[in-house]
């Protein structure tokens, strides 16, 4: 038989917890990819906040993790991974930038760094408020004075595009948005906040994984390959990933 039939015996569930910013950039293409190469995998999706991506494998919930961390959060994530017998693969290296409305005044600038921003409000997720009390001493991610928070990626999108707030958000946030598309938004590179943002995927280490979860993973690996190359880092960026952004990851 033909390697085409043979794909299409392939079959089953694969569970997935991913971080936002890869539900934003990767989860429609995947479920595509998936779809056309190997018709009978059923992906079952939960978005999940980075802090929770180990835990949710852990409990069992699902068994393919994407997640997210920074210079700061970096350790605490290999840790955790360690201690419940995942293993971490570093998938793509992501660089932070300033989510403007199109019509911000700091648009005006030719470059924009974070104490500029101190005056205007902020949205953010909702945990990175209960976990500033961890961070009052560091500046390098900017808690403005006032500030929204939210529990979902699409609501601090729209406080942005409606001029409520600005966002400090991964590049991939903007990848076919459509308040980027539309001009909405703005996304413009901070002049003195070179953070890098890890993504990765976790899978356990004791048990070898199915052919779907395989597949999967091979084909997350592709599209992850094909982004890089796609959207390179900045040589500054890349020579700066030593910065912390706090506890805030997407």
């Amino acid at each position: 038989k033909s390697f085409g039939n043979r794909k299409d015996q392939i079959a089953g569930d694969v569970y997935l917890a991913a971080a936002p910013v890869a539900c934003n950039a990767l989860i429609f293409e995947l479920m595509f990819s998936l779809k056309k190469d190997y018709p009978h995998i059923n992906l079952n999706i939960t978005e999940q906040r980075p802090s929770k991506t180990i835990q949710t494998l852990a409990k069992g919930q699902a068994t393919i993790g994407i997640g997210t961390y920074s210079p700061s959060t970096k350790e605490m994530t290999l840790l955790e991974a360690s201690k419940n017998n995942f293993i971490i693969e570093e998938l793509y290296q992501d660089e932070m930038m300033v989510f403007l409305h199109h019509q911000h005044p700091l648009l005006r600038r030719q470059t924009i760094c974070l104490e500029d921003l101190e005056p205007y409000t902020q949205a953010f997720f909702k945990d990175y408020a209960n976990m500033i009390s961890f961070e009052v001493q560091d500046r390098h991610q900017p808690l403005s004075h006032n500030y929204y928070t939210f529990t979902d990626r699409e609501s601090i999108k729209k406080a942005v595009a409606q001029g409520f707030a600005y966002a400090i958000l991964p590049k991939l946030m903007a990848l076919d948005d459509i308040y980027v598309k539309s001009g909405l938004i703005v996304p413009v590179a901070l002049a003195d906040f070179g953070v890098t943002l890890t993504t990765y995927m976790a899978y356990s280490s004791r048990s070898m994984p199915t052919v779907t979860e395989q597949h999967t993973m091979t084909t997350i690996r592709a599209l992850y390959e094909r982004l890089a190359k796609e959207n390179p880092l900045p040589t500054s960026t890349q020579e700066n990933t030593s910065n912390k952004c706090g506890l805030v990851c997407y």
